[in-house]
């Protein structure tokens, strides 16, 4: 399909490599304008993701789960488990250290959920509500216990597919932004990123945050090109399941749903409105179960999640202030034993009032700290601590994380033309600034995981996409103002 797409250039004056590449690719765009070869070569580019992201599963992650028994994979496996076998939203309180063998041993190797699970309960554990963590990858992951799929391979290759449709979704969603050469591009870069393959694998929120915040972005650009009040629904649904994900989603209401409803060109006051609420009161009856439950399941009210605190802690205490690895996790200052009493809430509040209190007593110290977490997450402070880091808990490869910062690098170069393409196109971009945004502030006030940043990579491979179609056309009588809007137009009048 690809090389019926690319013909070589015949005949003319001899010209460079770049001068050929950009008549290729001007003969590929106009053949990429047909929906059938569009989606073809879509299906390439996907197909690929799909053949990478199980190399490195099996090559790098098969044999090698989380190193801690109590990681975020292990916790929501064990919640998994617990859904699945009919105790709900529950966690436990272990009455022996023999039960917490029990769970490393029949979770982590997963010979049969409830062989575990009947013990613990009638060796006399307290059932207690739980909300650790947002429900969707527990509700997932529970779906896959149910059909047999408990393993934590299992478990990991279907986040590989759910990984691999986000190469799928980018490519539509970079037709919408520009045309099908970007969301050919886009799809392209998205199955190749290294850092996508990584997250890919691990058996957490993150794979299904990031394809989630692409589909938000797809129907930002439908309801943006369209007005229709469908897509502003579509997009609050989406929304409302990236909350159910991962709490920092909320932020998506206004940075997707309200910025965009209320600036769409030529639509009365009152109708953009009209977007934006039907977009936020869809989202909001989506995540109203859940908030129901944590605002009156606990002791004290919790909105969404219970480890607001203890997250907090983790980068506001002396091991995240000072030393040499200012900025990272502080993981030896979380709540000791002695105080973690009581339900959740009441473990989060202690550790959200130690966190406040430190960095209220730290203040000179803070703009330090953040300008060090920021400058880790974009790979420019120290980055082989961050290797070493994420190597530690999770075992990634670091050779694979060496590889994602050095195509980090060449991205962010590639995002940066394509800014300035799409501004002289006048180009509606918005939404991929705004989900950089937010997760690089996620990493610069709260933590720089990888795994943060990485879901904001979508805006970057899309403006990157864009970056590399206007290098390659930068040739053809296309990049006129007024002729590249002419080609938007036409884009946005297509159905996907």
């Amino acid at each position: 399909m690809v090389s019926n797409i690319i013909e070589p250039c015949k005949g003319g004056p001899r010209v460079g490599l770049l001068g050929r590449l950009r008549v290729r690719y001007e003969s590929a765009r106009h053949r990429l304008e047909s929906t059938r070869v569009f989606w073809g070569v879509v299906g390439v580019a996907t197909a690929i993701g799909l053949v990478v992201r199980v190399l490195y599963t099996v090559l790098f992650q098969w044999s090698h789960p989380p190193r801690y028994l109590f990681s975020d994979e292990f916790h929501y496996r064990v919640r998994a488990a617990l859904l699945a076998n009919g105790y709900g939203f529950t966690t436990h309180v272990y009455p022996t250290m023999v039960t917490k063998r029990m769970v490393q041993e029949v979770v982590l190797v997963a010979n049969s959920a409830r062989a575990v699970l009947e013990p613990l309960y009638s060796h006399g554990s307290a059932a207690v509500a739980a909300a650790t963590y947002p429900p969707l990858t527990s509700i997932l992951l529970a779906g896959a216990d149910l059909i047999g799929l408990v393993t934590s391979n299992s478990q990991m290759l279907i986040m590989v597919v759910i990984g691999t449709l986000t190469v799928w979704v980018i490519g539509a969603t970079g037709r919408r932004v520009a045309g099908p050469g970007v969301g050919v591009l886009a799809a392209f870069i998205a199955a190749l990123y290294p850092v996508f393959w990584i997250e890919s694998s691990q058996v957490e929120p993150e794979p299904i945050s990031i394809l989630l915040v692409t589909v938000a972005l797809y129907f930002t650009y439908r309801m943006y090109q369209t007005a229709r009040p469908l897509f502003a629904a579509a997009l609050g649904v989406v929304c409302g399941i990236a909350i159910l994900t991962r709490t920092e989603a909320l932020m998506l209401i206004p940075i997707l749903i309200w910025a965009t409803a209320l600036f769409i060109p030529s639509l009365a006051r009152l109708k953009r409105l009209k977007l934006a609420c039907i977009g936020t009161a869809v989202a909001l009856l989506v995540i109203l179960p859940w908030a129901v439950f944590t605002l009156t399941a606990f002791n004290r009210p919790e909105f969404l999640s219970s480890n607001g605190g203890p997250t907090l802690l983790d980068g506001n205490c002396p091991a995240s202030y000072y030393g040499p690895d200012i900025g990272l996790p502080g993981l030896q200052c979380r709540l000791s034993p002695s105080q973690q009493v009581g339900d959740e809430s009441n473990q989060d509040y202690l550790a959200r009032s130690i966190a406040f209190s430190y960095f209220e007593s730290h203040l000179s110290r803070a703009p330090i700290v953040f300008a060090v977490r920021f400058a880790r997450s974009w790979y420019l402070y120290a980055p082989n601590q961050d290797v070493q880091w994420e190597d530690g808990p999770y075992n990634m490869s670091p050779s694979v994380q060496y590889a994602g910062i050095v195509v980090f690098w060449i991205l962010l170069v590639l995002g940066t033309v394509g800014v300035v393409a799409l501004r002289r196109r006048r180009s509606y971009m918005w939404p991929l600034l705004g989900v950089i945004i937010l997760y690089t502030a996620v990493c610069t006030f709260i933590l720089p995981y990888l795994r943060f940043r990485s879901i904001g990579d979508v805006g970057l491979v899309l403006l990157a996409a864009a970056g590399v179609d206007a290098i390659l056309a930068r040739r053809t009588n296309a990049s006129a103002p007024g002729a590249l809007q002419e080609q938007d137009a036409r884009s946005r009048a297509r159905s996907d």
